[in-house]
C-alpha cells in the first residue's frame, strides 16, 4: 500500500507541476480591428503596443490604428517630453494617443509622438536607474575617443577626442562641444632632428536658443579655437541673431532637424609672435541632425563669416559634419569630417584645414 501511495503521490506532483507550467500568460484586455488577442502589453512604444502573446509566438507589436479597445491589468509609467512621468493603467486609444488612468472618460491622452520610454510603475519605483534616466531625458550626451599609431620608416602617432552635450527642452536649447587633437610624426629622412607635431588643436563651442514660433528662435553662440600648426593661438567668434528651421521633427523614433541663421558677429585671430586680426561680420550659419536607416544618426554643422567691409578678401568659412552607428544602447562608432578655411591665415600656415576622424564613442 505504502508503495502505490507513493507512486500515485508523484503522479498527483507531476499532474500539478504540468498544469502550472501550462497556466496561460496572464492576459489584458486588447482589442484589435474588432478581434480579441490573448496576451499581455509588456511595452509603450512610439510606434505601438509590444503585446507578449499566449500563442508561444514572443512578442507582437500592435499599430495603434489598429487598436479598437485597451485595458491593461497593471499599470505603467510613461515617461514623455513635456513632463517627468504619465504612471496608470492603459485605458485606450483615442485619435492616435493613448489614455492613461482608471477609465477612459477620466484618462489623460499622451501623444505616443512625446514618447521616450515607458516601464510598468512596479519596475520604475524600484529602479533608481530608471528615474535618473527619467530626468536626464532632455540631455543628450556624447564622447568620443580615436587613436592610431604607425612604426614603420615615418613613425606616426595621432590622438582625438571630443565630447558633445546638449539640453533641448521647448522653448530652449542648449549646445556646448569640445574636441582635442594631437599628432605627431617622425621621419628621420626628411627631419632628422627628431619628432614633428603634425597636429596639436583645441576647439570649444557654446551655442543657446530660444523658441520664439514653432520654427523661428533667437540663437546666440560662440566658438574658440587653438592651433599651434597654423600657430594660431586664439581664434574667437561670437554671434547672435534669428534663425529659422526649414524641417523640424525631432521624437522618440525619428529626427529631422535643419536650420539656418544669420546674425551680427565679430572675429578675433591672434596669431603667434604678437600679430593678430579682427572684424565685424554677418555670419550665416546652418545646422541638421537626422536619423538614417539602422539607427544611424547624421549631424552637421557649417557658418560663412565675411568681413562686413571687406567681404570678398577677409572671411572664414567652416564646416563639420558626423555619422554615428550606434553598436550598442551606450556604444557606438563614430567617423566624421571637419573642414576650415581662412582668407588670412598667419604666413607660415595653409588657407586650408581639413581633418578626418574615426572612433568608438560613448552615448548616453
Amino acid at each position: 500500500m505504502l508503495r502505490i501511495s507513493f507512486r500515485a503521490s508523484c503522479a498527483l506532483s507531476l499532474a500539478l507541476l504540468c498544469l502550472l507550467s501550462a497556466a496561460p500568460v496572464q492576459a489584458d484586455e486588447i482589442v484589435v480591428k474588432g478581434q480579441p488577442m490573448s496576451g499581455q502589453v509588456v511595452k509603450v512604444t512610439a510606434k505601438g503596443l509590444e503585446v507578449k502573446t499566449t500563442y508561444g509566438k514572443g512578442n507582437v507589436l500592435v499599430a495603434y490604428d489598429d487598436i479598437t479597445s485597451l485595458r491593461t491589468d497593471e499599470p505603467f509609467t510613461l515617461i514623455v517630453s513635456d513632463e517627468h512621468e504619465v504612471p496608470g493603467r492603459l485605458v485606450g486609444v483615442r485619435d492616435g494617443n493613448l489614455l492613461v488612468g482608471d477609465d477612459p472618460a477620466s484618462a489623460r491622452e499622451v501623444a505616443v509622438s512625446a514618447l521616450h520610454d515607458s516601464v510598468t510603475t512596479k519596475e520604475f519605483e524600484e529602479s533608481r536607474m530608471l528615474q535618473l534616466k527619467s530626468f536626464l531625458r532632455y540631455w543628450r550626451a556624447k564622447y568620443n575617443l580615436s587613436f592610431a599609431a604607425t612604426d614603420s620608416t615615418t613613425n606616426t602617432l595621432d590622438f582625438a577626442t571630443g565630447y558633445e552635450i546638449e539640453r533641448r527642452k521647448k522653448p530652449t536649447r542648449f549646445l556646448t562641444t569640445g574636441s582635442y587633437r594631437f599628432g605627431t610624426v617622425d621621419d628621420p629622412n626628411d627631419n632628422p632632428s627628431g619628432e614633428k607635431t603634425s597636429a596639436n588643436e583645441l576647439i570649444g563651442t557654446v551655442r543657446g536658443e530660444y523658441d520664439l514660433t514653432e520654427r523661428i528662435y533667437s540663437f546666440a553662440d560662440t566658438y574658440a579655437e587653438y592651433d599651434e600648426v597654423e600657430s594660431l593661438s586664439l581664434r574667437f567668434t561670437p554671434k547672435a541673431g534669428p534663425g529659422y528651421r526649414i524641417l523640424n521633427i525631432d521624437t522618440a523614433s525619428e529626427t529631422r532637424l535643419w536650420s539656418v541663421d544669420v546674425g551680427p558677429g565679430w572675429v578675433y585671430e591672434r596669431f603667434f609672435g604678437g600679430d593678430d586680426n579682427s572684424y565685424f561680420t554677418i555670419a550665416f550659419g546652418t545646422e541638421g541632425n537626422f536619423t538614417l536607416p539602422w539607427g544611424t544618426r547624421l549631424t552637421f554643422r557649417g557658418a560663412y563669416l565675411p568681413a562686413v567691409d571687406d567681404w570678398a578678401n577677409s572671411y572664414l568659412l567652416r564646416g563639420k559634419a558626423d555619422l554615428t552607428f550606434p553598436m550598442t544602447s551606450w556604444l557606438a562608432f563614430t567617423t566624421g569630417i571637419q573642414d576650415q578655411y581662412t582668407s588670412q591665415p598667419a604666413d607660415d600656415a595653409q588657407h586650408n584645414s581639413l581633418t578626418g576622424t574615426a572612433g568608438l564613442a560613448l552615448v548616453f
